[in-house]
């Protein structure tokens, strides 16, 4: 027995299938909004602690912009250090707490100290080490509206 289907039920699917998604509001079809900070600017300077010559005090501040034009709620930043640092930072390296609304262009400065073992090391022992600072390790929470949601 030759049983031959009929091919118009599944053109008919098809078509349906089509006009179906033809006619379906488009979402609006925009890039992910991420909030961007960017550091502006910023300051160290590394010194001893009173006449401990063997403790050295790095200073910070950064200058940090919004450049989006959502606001975003700054949390905390944590300094991250290069590993000849890291490995004679005295004490736990912490985030340091923000808790700070940041606008949509709005800069904010940031700052700290961190305290280093240097014993056993000369200034240019100290010099050789580099640069103190590999970046920073920031902590927010922004809004980002879900495509197609606003009217």
């Amino acid at each position: 027995m030759n049983h031959v289907t009929k091919p118009w039920p599944i053109i008919f699917t098809i078509c349906l299938a089509l006009l179906f998604t033809a006619c379906a509001a488009p979402a609006q079809a925009q890039p992910l909004s991420q909030p961007a900070l960017v550091i502006r600017s910023s300051t160290t300077a590394l010194g001893a602690e009173g006449d401990q010559q063997q403790i050295g005090v790095l200073s910070y501040t950064f200058v940090l912009e919004n450049t989006s034009q959502q606001d975003i709620l700054l949390l905390a930043f944590t300094p991250q250090l290069n590993p000849a640092y890291a490995a004679r930072l005295l004490g736990k390296l912490q985030a340091v707490p923000v808790g700070l609304g940041l606008s949509g262009g709005e800069t904010v400065e940031l700052g700290g100290q961190l305290r280093f073992d240097f014993s056993g090391l000369s200034k240019q022992d100290i010099e050789a080490l580099g640069h103190p600072l590999a970046g920073w390790l920031i902590q927010s929470e922004s809004f980002i509206p879900q495509p197609g949601s606003q009217p």
